[in-house]
């Protein structure tokens, strides 16, 4: 399985080690979603079809997701969903997680949301 990540769990972000045993397969611009600042410390996507999420895809295992899905208050603070893309020539669910409806601070740019974690 995969998962789509942004914001602290991309490489070099503070919640990178959660993914430190699983395989980076490419970056990736999610369409249709916008990323911003929640004012508490960590960002959130919701849906925008003027907008795209620059992010990673790593392949987990399902004790992984279990613990992404702790981190991100599944169910609470993020709800979980899918998207199918061609990985190696093969479709594949891929994971990701967007924000509840809350206020937002602020939209966080695309230019920037590029060199976040940049290598």
């Amino acid at each position: 399985m995969y998962v789509f990540v942004y914001g602290s769990l991309k490489m070099g972000g503070y919640n990178h080690h959660y993914l430190q045993d699983s395989k980076f397969i490419e970056h990736f611009d999610l369409p249709g979603y916008s990323l911003h600042d929640t004012g508490y410390g960590f960002p959130c996507i919701v849906k925008d079809k003027l907008e795209s999420v620059w992010g990673e895809i790593y392949k987990i295992d399902q004790e992984t997701l279990f613990k992404l899905d702790r981190l991100e208050g599944e169910g609470s603070l993020y709800f979980r969903k899918k998207l199918h893309m061609s990985i190696d020539n093969k479709m594949e669910k891929v994971y990701f997680y967007i924000g509840r409806e809350m206020s937002f601070v602020m939209l966080i740019g695309y230019g920037y949301q590029k060199s976040i974690g940049a290598k």
